[in-house]
């Protein structure tokens, strides 16, 4: 370009198909860059527009730039580990990208190993899962994030949450008390726990004599 043109006559626009992005003035070497974050996934159009002046014709070209799904990355954290047998936990799902933006409106897939545990909603990227169902052992929780429009899936790290036996309580009473040799007695025993309603046996003993069972 020579210098008899004024810079105001250098003026480039440049589009996305038809939504504008930007314009920039040419340097004395005949270029100029328009940056944006802008661009959506996908093979966008992209055109460069020269309007001319008193000297040159006007001119353009078009090129096609691919906008790749950007990463992301999922977490998943427990509000109780170890916990107890009927007791509630929340597993907390976190979704972070690598443009930046919070995901909401995908929905989220827990599993406990390779067994389906449940799903959630993700808001402004995160999410949670409440449960008390889960069984007394060593369980691994991961949350899987499956993608957008705009995003990779990924798979958390896996979490190792560890369900405990929840504590009981036992007592036992004397339909007869007190009672003479020889008299039928019966024994009462009731067995509670904070998660539900025990089953099973118990043995009953005069000290170190087995008495009977229930």
């Amino acid at each position: 370009w020579s210098s008899d043109v004024c810079s105001s006559d250098l003026t480039v626009a440049v589009s996305d198909g038809s939504t504008a992005i930007g314009t920039c003035t040419l340097s004395a070497a005949g270029s100029c860059t328009v940056a944006t974050t802008a661009l959506l996934v996908g093979a966008r159009s992209i055109s460069a527009a020269y309007s001319g002046d008193v000297n040159r014709f006007a001119s353009s070209a078009s090129f096609t730039q691919t906008v790749n799904r950007t990463t992301s990355t999922t977490r998943v954290a427990s509000s109780v580990n170890p916990s107890t047998h009927g007791q509630s936990v929340t597993f907390t799902v976190t979704v972070t990208t690598g443009d930046g933006g919070l995901p909401s409106g995908t929905t989220v897939s827990l599993s406990d190993g390779g067994t389906a545990l449940g799903t959630c909603l993700l808001a402004s990227g995160t999410c949670t899962y409440v449960t008390s169902a889960i069984s007394t052992a060593v369980h691994s929780i991961t949350a899987a994030f499956p993608g957008d429009s705009l995003r990779t899936g990924s798979t958390s790290a896996t979490l190792t949450q560890t369900v405990n036996r929840t504590t009981s309580s036992t007592s036992v009473s004397s339909n007869l008390n007190p009672s003479t040799f020889g008299q039928s007695v019966g024994f009462v025993v009731t067995v509670s726990a904070s998660d539900l309603t025990p089953t099973g046996s118990v043995s009953v003993s005069d000290g170190g004599v087995a008495v009977g069972s229930c």
